[in-house]
C-alpha cells in the first residue's frame, strides 16, 4: 500500500509539473490536482466492482467471496465511508442498519449507483481542500505571531508547525560525499554503486528460497525483499552469522534471468522440509566496526584531556575520507558507542560522561554535519485544524497573563492607499464616496481607494487566488496599502439559516419556504465533515475569504496600519451556533496592540432590520464615537429579513449594502487615523507598477444591481 500511496503521489507531482526536489505535503498535492486519494481510488474500484458482483448473477460465486473475510470486512468499511461522504446530502441510510436499501440501489440502479460513487470521492476530495484552506492560512497566521510575540515574550510554551522533528527522523545519505538521500533505499543504492559497499542481506541466502520460513520466491529480489521486510526470518538469520557468498543483486544478469523466466503469475511457495535448530536470539548492531575502532583509540589517545568536540568531528572527517559510510551506520554506531560506556568506564579514560554525551548528541543532528542544510524531498503530513486551534488558545492564555503588548509604531507615507475588500457596486453613499467626498486641498497627503473585487479585475480582485492574497498581503507588510477594509461573505455563518419563518406569527399565513440548511456549528466552526456538493463548495470559498481578511488583518495590525472586519454579531439566544468571534485565531488578534471590538446594531444606523453587527477595529479609536454621531435612529427596526421576498429574493440580500450612514462613519474613523500621524518621508513611495494596478482597480461608475451572494456551481 505504502509503494501503491508513493506511485500515485509521484504521477499526481508530475501532472502538476512539480519538481522532484519541491518541499510539498501530501495534503497539498490533493487538493490542488482535485483528485482522489490513493486509498479513495482503492475504494471506487471496489464499490464499482461490488455493482458487478451483484448484477452477474452467479449464486456460486457469493459462497466464495463470503469465505473471504478480509474482502468482505474491507467492503463493509467502504460502504460506510460512502455514507458518511452522503449522509447529510442523500437518503441513504446507515448500511450496517439497512443493508437492503444499498443492495437494491446496487442492483437495479446501477447508473445512479456509479453517480453516488463518485459523489462521495469529490465530496472527499473537497474536504480535503477545505482543510487545505484553513491549515495553511493558520500556519503561516501562527508563524506570524510566533516572530511578533517571542521576542517580547521570551520562551512561550506553544507549538506551531515545525518539521525540523521530521525531518531528522528521516534523514538519509553518505557522510563521506556530502549526498542526501530521499529514503534508506536511495541510501544504500549510492554505498554499494559508488563506495561497494553491500547490504548484508544479500548475504542471508543462497538461491531463491529463504533459508529461515522454507519460502520459495523464484527471484533473488523477492527473497531479498521478503528478508528487509521479514524481521522474524532475518533477525533469525542474523543469528546463526550468515556465511553465504553475496547473492546477485537486482539487476544483476543472473537476476534479470531468473526475472524473465518467471511469469509473475506464480505466487511465494510454501516448502517443507527438516529446518536448522534455532541459535538462540543474538542483538545484531549494524555498526560500522572501524569507526568504532577509531572512537576507542581516539579517547585512549586523550586519556586525562578535555575532549572538544570540534576536535572530535575534524578527526571523524578526517577518518570517513578513506573509509566511506552512510548517515544511518554511522548514527548506529555513535548510539552503540555511547550506550557502552558508564561512568566506570569513562573514569578509566578521564572524562567527564556527559560531557560525551552531549557531544554525540550533537552529531545526532544533520546540522552538524556539512550535508545537514540541504532541502528535504520526503513526504510530509499536514497537522490538524485542531491542532492549530490548540496553540492559538495556548498564545491567548499566554497573552492574557503577560503585560501589556508594546505599542506598535505607525508610519504613514504621503500616498494613502485603502484596500476596500469585497467591495460590491459602487453607489452613492458607500466607503469610497464619503473618502474622496471630503477630500482637503490642504491635506498632506492623498488618497486612492482600491476595490478588491471580481467585477472589478478578474485577476487582482479574486481573493481565493493565491498569487492575488500574496500580492495584497506583501503591500499591506511593506506598508504600501495602510488601510484595509473587509466585510467577509456571511451566508455560510447566518444565524438566518436556522430560523424557520413559518414560526413566527408575522409570516404564518404564508407557506413555509425552504430555508438553506445550517453548515456549521460551534463544534465545526469550518463547516461540517458532510455536505452536498453545492454546499461544499460554498464554504471552501467562504472559508478561503474568511482567512484572507483575518491574515489581512493580522499584517495591518503588526504594520501598525489601519483595518477594519465586519461581521454578524455573535448569537446569544442559540446556543451551539457558528460565529467567526469563537474562533480561536480571532481571539488572538483581539490582544494585539491597537485592535479593539466593538459591537452595535445597523439598524441605527438606517438597515432595514436590526442586523447586530460586530467590529474589529485596528488602530480606529474614534470608530464608536463615530458611530453615535452618524446613527439615524433611536430605536430598533422590528423588520425581519428572513426568507424571500414577493419577487423570489431572499431578504438578507439588500442587508449586504452598508447604510450610508455607517459607510460615513468608517470613512470618518479611518480620516481621523490618518489626521493622527503625520506623513513620513522616510517611507518608501509605493513602486510605479503597483500604483499602476491601483489605478485600474478604482472603480468609478455606479452600479444597479447587488450582486448574488454566492456565485458558484
Amino acid at each position: 500500500m505504502r509503494k501503491f500511496e508513493a506511485a500515485i503521489l509521484r504521477l499526481y507531482r508530475r501532472l502538476l509539473k512539480i519538481k522532484p526536489d519541491t518541499h510539498i505535503m501530501d495534503q497539498e498535492i490533493i487538493a490542488s490536482i482535485s483528485l482522489p486519494t490513493p486509498t479513495t481510488l482503492l475504494r471506487r474500484s471496489r464499490l464499482r466492482y461490488l455493482s458487478v458482483l451483484l448484477r452477474c448473477a452467479v449464486p456460486d460465486l457469493w459462497h466464495l467471496l463470503c469465505a473471504d473475510r478480509q474482502w468482505i470486512q474491507v467492503i463493509e468499511d467502504d460502504m460506510k465511508w460512502m455514507w458518511e461522504q452522503l449522509r447529510r446530502a442523500s437518503a441513504l441510510k446507515d448500511p450496517s442498519q439497512h443493508p437492503d436499501q444499498w443492495f437494491d440501489l446496487i442492483s437495479h440502479h446501477s447508473s445512479y449507483w456509479k453517480k453516488l460513487v463518485n459523489r462521495a470521492c469529490l465530496h472527499e476530495t473537497m474536504q480535503i481542500q477545505k482543510q487545505h484552506i484553513v491549515t495553511t492560512s493558520l500556519q503561516r497566521m501562527c508563524n506570524r505571531l510566533h516572530e511578533h510575540c517571542d521576542d517580547w515574550l521570551g520562551n512561550v510554551q506553544w507549538e506551531t508547525p515545525d518539521q525540523k522533528q521530521v525531518e531528522e527522523q528521516a534523514f538519509y545519505g553518505c557522510l563521506s560525499c556530502g549526498l542526501r538521500c530521499k529514503n534508506k533505499a536511495g541510501e544504500a543504492a549510492h554505498m554499494f554503486r559508488v563506495h561497494g559497499q553491500q547490504s548484508i542481506v544479500r548475504s542471508l541466502f543462497e538461491g531463491t528460497q529463504c533459508e529461515a520460513c522454507l519460502k520459495e520466491f523464484h527471484t533473488y529480489g523477492r527473497v531479498k525483499a521478503h528478508l528487509y521486510y521479514s524481521h522474524e526470518c532475518r533477525n533469525l538469520l542474523l543469528s546463526r552469522g550468515g556465511g553465504h557468498a553475496v547473492q546477485p543483486g537486482v539487476g544483476s544478469f543472473a537476476g534479470n534471468e531468473l526475472v524473465r523466466s518467471h511469469d509473475r503469475m506464480l505466487p511465494p511457495l510454501q516448502a517443507a522440509g527438516p529446518r536448522l535448530p534455532d541459535p538462540g536470539h543474538r542483538e545484531f548492531q549494524d555498526i560500522d566496526d572501524k569507526l568504532y575502532i577509531f572512537l576507542v583509540d581516539f579517547f585512549a589517545d586523550h586519556q586525562d584531556k578535555d575532549v572538544e568536540q570540534t576536535s572530535l568531528h575534524d578527526a571523524i572527517c578526517g577518518h570517513i575520507k578513506e573509509h566511506a559510510i552512510s548517515w544511518t551506520r554511522a548514527q548506529c554506531t555513535f548510539h552503540f558507542f555511547v550506550t557502552n560506556i558508564d561512568e566506570a568506564g569513562a573514569s578509566v579514560f578521564g572524562f567527564a560522561l556527559k560531557h560525551v554525551q552531549d557531544i554525540f548528541a550533537a552529531f545526532r543532528s544533520p546540522a552538524t554535519w556539512h550535508f545537514g542544510s540541504q532541502t528535504s524531498t520526503h513526504r510530509l503530513t499536514s497537522k490538524s485544524i485542531q491542532h492549530y486551534h490548540e496553540s492559538l488558545r495556548a498564545l491567548k492564555l499566554e497573552l492574557e497573563q503577560a503585560q501589556q503588548m508594546p505599542a506598535i509604531p505607525k508610519m504613514f507615507g504621503r500616498h494613502r492607499i485603502i484596500l476596500n475588500a469585497f467591495a460590491g457596486r459602487r453607489r452613492v453613499g458607500d466607503v469610497q464616496y464619503y473618502l474622496e467626498r471630503d477630500r482637503h486641498v490642504d491635506d498632506a497627503y492623498f488618497i486612492s481607494v482600491v476595490s478588491l473585487d471580481i467585477v472589478i479585475d478578474a485577476t487582482w480582485g479574486d481573493a481565493s487566488k493565491a498569487s492575488t492574497r500574496q500580492l495584497w498581503m506583501n503591500a499591506i507588510r511593506e506598508r504600501f496599502v495602510l488601510a484595509f477594509l473587509a466585510g467577509p461573505p456571511c451566508e455560510t455563518w447566518s444565524r438566518v439559516r436556522s430560523v424557520n419563518p413559518a414560526s413566527d406569527e408575522q409570516h404564518a399565513e404564508q407557506p413555509q419556504q425552504h430555508l438553506p440548511r445550517v453548515l456549521r456549528d460551534e463544534e465545526f466552526l469550518w463547516g461540517y465533515s458532510c455536505l452536498a456538493i453545492r454546499e461544499i463548495k460554498q464554504v471552501n470559498i467562504g472559508n478561503c475569504l474568511l482567512c484572507f481578511s483575518l491574515e489581512a488583518l493580522l499584517e495591518t495590525a503588526l504594520a501598525g496600519s489601519v483595518g477594519m472586519l465586519e461581521h454578524p454579531a455573535e448569537p446569544t439566544d442559540l446556543e451551539g451556533s457558528a460565529s467567526i468571534w469563537k474562533l480561536p485565531i480571532v481571539q488572538v488578534l483581539q490582544s494585539l496592540p491597537g485592535v479593539q471590538r466593538l459591537k452595535f446594531a445597523q439598524g441605527l444606523m438606517g438597515s432595514r432590520s436590526p442586523k447586530p453587527t460586530e467590529l474589529m477595529c485596528v488602530n480606529l479609536p474614534a470608530m464608536m464615537s463615530f458611530l453615535h454621531k452618524y446613527r439615524v435612529r433611536r430605536e430598533l427596526p422590528q423588520h425581519r429579513a428572513v426568507g424571500k421576498d414577493e419577487a423570489g429574493v431572499w431578504r438578507t440580500t439588500t442587508l449586504k449594502e452598508y447604510a450610508p450612514a455607517f459607510c460615513r462613519a468608517i470613512s470618518s474613523a479611518i480620516r481621523a487615523a490618518f489626521a493622527s500621524c503625520e506623513a513620513a518621508d522616510v517611507l518608501p513611495s509605493p513602486p510605479e507598477a503597483f500604483v499602476n494596478l491601483c489605478r485600474s482597480m478604482q472603480a468609478s461608475s455606479f452600479g444597479h444591481t447587488i450582486g448574488k451572494d454566492y456565485a458558484g456551481g
